[in-house]
């Protein structure tokens, strides 16, 4: 009797046992369905946020909400709760409790907050007028962005905390998948924040602004861009926005001392090249918040101690991300902008010079005149500007500590990235023969590590065609200022790594070569001088010693045509 009261009493109990796991089973399942519908509803959810009809945004926030808020009741009945507290089993249903949980929060505090911002940057009441930007939406807000950032930083430290040992394995993919999203849109949150928060000020809100406004030219290649080859001052007073004076660099008056004292280590690498007292060689440095500060410090020295607020540049690859919003300005188009002003130009006006330069200051303005004229859709626009800012085509720096600081933490700053636990690739290619060839080299670099050691590979190829103009041509870093093959480039390249790397081994086309070891911004970086024939292609191959694991930071030079970047 005693026997079978023991058996009645095991078999109830693993009825229990398979009636509950059949229950968490079931509702796992379920919630699973209800998330993966929550999924698909966020893309249009996203587009119509940042659109200018927003009608159909309550609804499908309302249909991710519901969503959400099922598969978290799903995973938090008291069956599950108990389930997810059995040791070692229970971690898999405790992360996908804390997974649902979790996201349904961002659907209920973090997507209406944005929705609330969305509304306030209205973009049509953004831009009431081509050359004047709103302020108030942009104050407006400022607090549900402040809301969200806060919100998503609490709500990623709870995913992190959640187990990832012993947990299901679509569970774990599934917790990855959430934080990686999660970091995405905490960036874009950060991005958004920083720029309400900067814009006001920067636009004039408590005074008068002034900007040197940098236009860069892509085939003459710099460190953070393009040679500097026209300018203007741009002047912003309560969200309105004038062009001040437009000229070239050959009316900028350069200094016989530095005008302004950028520290040792930046003497160190860049003084042989004048840097800090040369206009066009100020943006030597991958560091945009440098050339700024050196353009604005000029300015002041040659235009009797006027104060610049910050530099706004802009090359031709920039205007044409704008000119595809804002349609053509006159002849200039956003398919012709870059070869225009990059190639045609010195073609047209190959022996006059003047010539060439008042007609590259009227494409200037041109562009300008267009871009604030108020065509084009606003939501366009900012995209734009934000994709092109992404690939450094557009770069803003501010003189004032706060704006500066701000700045620097997004893509549009142009600032150099110091992460001392990752490792680092960035490669720039300098025009050290002061022509205009850079239009046509066309760059591959190639990043594998094995272990400690990192092995890197420059290909650099020469596309300059015959019958260029000798401007184009010339090498101004020779006596007699023409190179011993037409078109031959004469470049200036560097590869940066990790603040704790080490060159083991360089060859240029499999022969050893010396290179330079410096340090910039705590980056090693490992340099040399060399030539390139028309139609001839150059192979530079560093062994680097690079202790930091991880895949490297990669960052790239804004040229013409994008390098071809494979990492393995």
């Amino acid at each position: 009797m005693a026997r079978r009261r023991l058996l009645l009493v095991l078999g109830l109990f693993l009825l229990i046992v398979v009636a509950a796991g059949a229950w968490v089973g079931f509702r796992g399942m379920a919630a699973r369905k209800h998330l993966d519908a929550a999924r698909a509803e966020v893309p249009a959810l996203r587009t119509a946020l940042l659109s200018a009809d927003r009608s159909s945004v309550p609804a499908r926030l309302d249909r991710v909400q519901r969503s959400t808020r099922a598969a978290r009741r799903l995973t938090s009945d008291p069956v599950w709760r108990l389930a997810s507290r059995v040791p070692w089993a229970g971690r898999t249903l405790r992360t996908a409790g804390g997974l649902a949980a979790a996201v349904d929060d961002l659907a209920r505090t973090s997507l209406p907050e944005l929705d609330t911002a969305s509304r306030a940057l209205s973009l049509k009441s953004l831009r009431p007028a081509g050359d004047r930007v709103a302020l108030e939406p942009l104050a407006a807000a400022r607090g549900p962005l402040m809301t969200v950032r806060s919100s998503l930083s609490a709500t990623e430290e709870r995913v992190r905390a959640l187990p990832s040992s012993g947990v299901h394995g679509a569970v774990v993919s599934a917790r990855a998948e959430f934080l990686g999203e999660l970091e995405s849109l905490r960036r874009s949150t950060d991005a958004a924040a920083t720029a309400v928060e900067v814009a006001p000020p920067m636009l004039g809100r408590d005074g008068k602004r002034r900007y040197f406004l940098a236009i860069l030219n892509n085939a003459e290649m710099r460190g953070s861009g393009g040679l500097l080859g026209a300018y203007g001052i741009l002047e912003a007073d309560r969200g309105r926005l004038k062009m001040r004076e437009l000229g070239t660099n050959s009316s900028l008056l350069n200094t016989r001392r530095p005008a302004v004292d950028m520290g040792e280590e930046f003497r160190a690498r860049y003084g042989r090249f004048a840097s800090d007292s040369y206009w066009v060689n100020a943006n030597m440095s991958p560091h945009f918040p440098d050339a700024s500060r050196i353009w604005t410090a000029l300015w002041a020295r040659t235009h009797r101690g006027e104060k610049l607020d910050g530099t706004i540049a802009i090359d031709p690859v920039g205007l044409a991300a704008i000119l595809r919003v804002t349609g053509p300005a006159g002849e200039v188009t956003a398919d012709n902008v870059v070869d225009l002003t990059e190639r045609e130009a010195y073609v047209r006006f190959a022996a006059d010079n003047d010539a060439r330069d008042r007609y590259l200051q009227r494409v200037a303005r041109a562009a300008y005149l267009k871009a604030v004229s108020g065509a084009g859709d606003t939501t366009a626009l900012v995209r734009a500007l934000a994709s092109a800012a992404g690939e450094r085509h557009v770069q803003v720096a501010s003189e004032h500590v706060v704006e500066a600081a701000a700045l620097q933490g997004t893509p549009l700053g142009g600032a150099m990235p110091t992460e001392p636990a990752r490792p680092y690739l960035e490669v720039l290619a300098q025009n050290a023969g002061g022509n205009k060839l850079d239009y046509y080299v066309r760059r591959s670099i190639s990043y594998a590590r094995a272990g400690d050691e990192a092995t890197v590979t420059v290909r650099l190829r020469n596309e300059a065609p015959p019958g260029l103009p000798p401007y184009v041509t010339n090498r101004l870093d020779l006596p007699g200022l023409v190179a011993p093959v037409k078109g031959q480039q004469r470049l200036y390249v560097s590869v940066y790594s990790s603040v704790r790397s080490g060159l083991l081994a360089a060859t240029l086309d499999g022969k050893e070569v010396a290179l330079e070891s410096e340090v910039d911004r705590g980056h090693a970086v490992f340099s040399l001088f060399l030539d390139l024939d028309p139609g001839d292609e150059r192979v530079l191959t560093l062994r680097i010693r690079e202790p930091m694991p991880g895949a490297p930071v990669v960052r790239r030079q804004p040229v013409v045509v994008p390098d071809a970047i494979t990492v393995s």
